[in-house]
């Protein structure tokens, strides 16, 4: 008990220290649960939609190019999909974008979080998260590169980051990890596997 109330006031600590570093809170548009995990930590406010969920990585990518239009509709319910939890899809005249909604009871809960949040999204202050597991396609990586965004990471492992300069390589996927990165290496970790990238410059516009 003694050894988890030292671990837990150490984490807590390391997540005081990374918020007095913080000069920027942006509305970060996330594929998945790293941006939330990420302001949770941070003790943010939610500025962005993309919260409990995952996109696809084409739709992800799709969602981004055209990211006001997709934002500017209402979420509709995705019937029939026989997943163990609610699904919602966006569409627009650039297409249509699927939205898993796994840590959601119900779609309208879902559908009222996406709704209230994205009204919070500043557009003239984003960061864009794509994380991907190593393996992802090679084109997809080049679609990345080609949003039309300042302040943008893809989060993956062994990639090319000459050839594509804003992929970064997580240390734990080198180390053969194959947990989710939202979770601690170890129960007497302080930083998650996904803080292998310094989040800090990142959200502050550096970076």
């Amino acid at each position: 008990m003694q050894i988890r109330s030292a671990v837990s006031l150490l984490r807590t600590l390391y997540r005081l220290w990374r918020r007095a570093r913080l000069r920027s809170v942006p509305s970060v548009i996330s594929r998945d649960c790293v941006g939330g995990v990420l302001f949770h930590d941070l003790g943010l406010d939610f500025r962005s939609p993309t919260v409990n969920l995952f996109l696809p990585a084409e739709d992800f990518l799709l969602f981004c190019r055209h990211l006001a239009d997709f934002l500017s509709v209402q979420m509709e319910e995705l019937p029939g999909h026989g997943k163990p939890y609610p699904m919602g899809r966006l569409a627009t005249g650039h297409g249509t974008v699927t939205l898993h909604l796994m840590h959601y009871a119900s779609f309208s809960e879902a559908a009222e979080a996406w709704e209230r949040r994205k009204r919070r999204v500043d557009m003239d202050n984003l960061r864009i998260i794509f994380h991907a597991p190593p393996g992802i396609p090679e084109q997809l990586a080049g679609q990345f590169e080609q949003l039309p965004f300042e302040h943008k990471v893809l989060l993956s492992g062994g990639m090319d980051t000459e050839k594509y300069p804003h992929c970064y390589n997580l240390p734990c996927y080198a180390e053969g990890c194959r947990e989710p990165v939202t979770y601690y290496p170890s129960p007497s970790s302080v930083r998650r596997y996904q803080d292998g990238f310094d989040w800090i410059p990142f959200l502050n516009g550096e970076t």
